[in-house]
């Protein structure tokens, strides 16, 4: 009955909370944006989406193999690589709140190239380790978080080297089943 006398109050606070959510939101895009730059990955200028995380995700993760000297040929390479750009999807995905499933497998597609076979191989046995590694509660996955969120965070030189020496310890060390 006196929805009149609040409802602009209300209004506002609701229009000032989305504002703040959007500010914040921009924030952590304009944060992404910056850190992936500092390794010469592009994104593209659209609004955030699962390709686009996917693109991020996947760029992060190409540099390190560039860095590393490695290639996806190498199916250890491929495997960790692939949990690597997991990870990173559901960091960056959440950070641009995009849906992390869909963000993911685009990534995965996006690192292995157009091949529906390397695709079709890869994403199974990836999406099976990172699904048991995080039930877990894996510490090798809570790891890779915490160093990409850290180099996200504070894109420095000594924060990249940190996140390639783990990715190069995993590749030694993390085997598929």
């Amino acid at each position: 009955m006196f929805d009149w006398l609040t409802g602009r109050r209300k209004r506002e606070e609701l229009f000032a909370a989305e504002m703040m959510k959007a500010a914040a939101a921009g924030q952590k895009l304009a944060s992404l944006r910056s850190a992936l730059s500092t390794l010469g990955v592009i994104l593209p200028k659209d609004h955030p989406s699962p390709s686009f995380v996917a693109e991020a995700a996947s760029g992060l993760t190409h540099t390190m193999l560039r860095t590393v000297g490695k290639s996806i040929s190498d199916d250890d390479v491929l495997f960790t690589a692939g949990l690597f750009v997991f990870v990173a999807a559901n960091h960056f995905s959440f950070q641009v709140a995009e849906p992390f499933e869909e963000s993911a497998s685009l990534a995965v597609a996006v690192l292995v190239g157009p091949s529906p076979t390397e695709f079709a191989r890869a994403h199974t046995a990836i999406v099976d380790a990172y699904n048991s590694m995080s039930k877990a509660d894996s510490p090798t996955l809570l790891a890779i978080g915490k160093t990409i969120a850290r180099w996200t965070a504070s894109p420095s030189a000594e924060n990249y080297a940190s996140l390639c020496e783990l990715f190069s310890l995993c590749i030694a060390n993390v085997k598929p089943t």
